[in-house]
């Protein structure tokens, strides 16, 4: 409005908006340094103005350019040089307003013909408003009309009707000729047959009330699933109460939401609850992160949020009593990985035979085993046989062999002696063999199948938190991973492989196992878990999916050697929760589902 006084006062010509754009973007260093001071001045918009940077200033004042907010003038007008259609123009308006004496009357309306350059400078412009096209051609062929059909004032309303502007609205288009205003009546409603007719008064007034959303930003840089992700937002003309719809777009994908937000006093806000939002792919790998645009009436937010992920977790390595294992995600997929590392060795057995022994009998391996009261076994012939301290003796006349006072155990060659693996020396030589023979590592192939087939995919782990309904979300599939390492020397919990068979555990394998499955089952004791058969350690907790009192004949852990249950992954539930909140600070909580 300053620029159209300032046009009045000297005669100034009002460029058009894509003009004035023209012009302002040609504006040198200097010029564009002064914008800041310009907006504050114009009072363009009621965002503070330090959180604006140059670039949004520019943005700013160009949108206010094209919306009419803001006007360009420039030396010109009626006192400089007019274009020949101009001067036409006011030519025929001046031949027009001497043969009507200033007076164009049609249906009791009282009407005035100006140049397209003259209009904002028409005297009390207020109290006129501009007539359409389509009705100015019809006032003008009433008058002419109303002049007589040979007349010279009809000849020129005529030509006047002929010069007519084309259909326009400032501030979006100009006018390209003769115009035709209309006196406004006072309190008179417009009639919708007289045409589209806005003073610029109105215009000012229509622009002014016209709702916008001026910003939308993020609250905060990021989030994860199922927290929510704040934003807020600058408005002009909403009323409080009302809803703005925003959508927020995967940028560069394809992932899209949308929900409503709530206007109150200039401002609007909204809680995003993050769901359903996958992560994608960068580089052949699952992308730890992706950005987010909040988008409200055609405003962005000048910074994304990022939308976090738990895609990747490096290894880590959990050793508790008999658990071994090692734990890591890649892509979304848990791997449960063992380097079974083992050396050649060769199997006996230890018995406890309490008060069966009689008194005095020798062969004890306190001190020298880990467990009291046992001695050494073999068999012998088709029976077994204990070791007295001197010789092999029958067992004891009443005694019953069972899981719970025999078990076999391995032994390693150290030099000419054959030690135990939890202690004490057999008190004679074993035979050598070859474990490098194609048949011998044939069978070590065969149990690295078995374990990873028995344990991969079999069960995911699921966020308990997660609130998608996209079940792949917060997903982490399940894969074993296993590699026999044979070593040079023994150490403390590796496991030794023996020719024969007298019956595996999780430290000693038989080669001689005609059951490939066991494999899998002491493979399940590196996991954490339990036997599940009679006369074993069992847990007598386990209640629940097929077991009773920690028995389950249905299992890879009972005496069938079959299904992996949910209760299995517990340890590994465990490590990953807590290796979760070890790298990421999340305290999130996961169950054993099904694939």
């Amino acid at each position: 409005m300053e620029a159209l006084r300032l046009r009045h006062a000297g005669g100034d010509q009002t460029l058009a908006a894509r003009e004035a754009l023209r012009h302002f973007d040609a504006m040198d260093r200097l010029a564009r340094s002064q914008i800041r001071g310009f907006v504050a001045q114009a009072r363009l918009t009621r965002f503070p103005l330090a959180s604006l940077d140059d670039h949004d200033l520019v943005a700013l004042v160009r949108q206010s350019i094209r919306d009419g907010h803001v006007v360009a003038i420039e030396k010109g007008g009626e006192g400089g040089q007019a274009t020949d259609s101009t001067a036409e123009q006011r030519s025929l308006v001046r031949e027009i307003e001497k043969q009507t004496r200033g007076r164009l009357s049609f249906s009791g309306r009282q009407y005035r013909l100006v140049a397209d350059v003259d209009l904002a400078r028409l005297p009390d412009r207020n109290s006129f408003e501009v007539v359409g096209h389509d009705d100015a051609a019809r006032v003008l062929d009433g008058l002419a009309k109303q002049s007589g059909a040979v007349g010279e004032l009809a000849k020129l309303l005529e030509t006047a009707r002929e010069k007519l502007t084309a259909e326009w609205r400032s501030p979006f288009t100009q006018p390209d000729g003769l115009i035709l205003v209309r006196r406004i009546i006072a309190h008179a409603a417009t009639n919708p047959a007289d045409g589209l007719a806005m003073t610029p008064s109105q215009m000012k007034d229509f622009l002014a009330k016209k709702k916008k959303v001026v910003s939308i930003a993020w609250m905060a840089a990021e989030a994860w699933c199922s927290e929510d992700a704040a934003i807020e937002g600058k408005t002009q003309n909403y009323a409080t109460g009302e809803s703005i719809e925003v959508t927020f777009q995967e940028r560069g994908g394809s992932q899209h939401q949308a929900m409503t937000g709530r206007v109150s006093s200039d401002s609007f806000n909204a809680h995003w609850t993050v769901k359903d939002i996958l992560p994608v792919k960068q580089g052949g790998h699952l992308a730890p992160d992706l950005k987010m645009d909040a988008t409200a009436a055609g405003v962005t937010s000048p910074k994304p949020l990022a939308v976090k992920f738990i895609t990747h977790l490096s290894k880590v390595a959990h050793v508790r009593d008999r658990t071994h294992f090692e734990l890591s995600l890649t892509d979304s997929v848990i791997l449960i990985g063992s380097d079974i590392k083992y050396v050649k060795g060769w199997g006996g057995e230890v018995v406890k035979l309490r008060d069966k022994a009689p008194a005095g009998t020798g062969g004890l391996l306190d001190g020298q085993l880990v467990w009291p009261g046992y001695r050494w076994m073999k068999n012998v012939g088709l029976g077994k046989k204990f070791w007295n301290g001197t010789a092999w003796q029958s067992l004891p006349v009443g005694f019953v062999l069972a899981d719970s006072n025999n078990f076999a155990v391995g032994f390693y060659q150290q030099g000419t002696s054959f030690t135990c693996q939890y202690g004490g020396t057999w008190p004679e030589n074993f035979t050598d063999w070859s474990i490098d023979t194609d048949d011998k590592k044939r069978i070590i192939a065969a149990w690295t199948n078995n374990i990873e087939t028995t344990w991969t995919g079999v069960f995911d782990l699921k966020r308990k938190e997660c609130k998608s309904s996209n079940k792949r979300c917060c997903r982490y599939s399940t894969k074993a991973a296993v590699a026999f390492s044979n070593q040079a020397t023994f150490s403390t919990g590796m496991l030794i492989i023996a020719d024969g068979n007298i019956r595996s555990n999780d430290s000693l394998l038989f080669l001689g196992e005609s059951r490939i499955a066991v494999a899998a089952h002491e493979f399940g004791h590196h996991l954490g878990n339990p036997d599940e058969y009679k006369d074993a350690a069992v847990d007598t907790s386990l209640n629940s999916d097929g077991a009773t009192n920690g028995i389950d004949p249905d299992s890879i852990m009972g005496k069938n050697l079959t299904k992996v249950k949910a209760r299995h992954f517990r340890e590994i539930c465990k490590v990953f929760t807590d290796a979760v909140t070890n790298a990421f600070g999340k305290s999130y909580n996961y169950l054993v589902v099904p694939p």
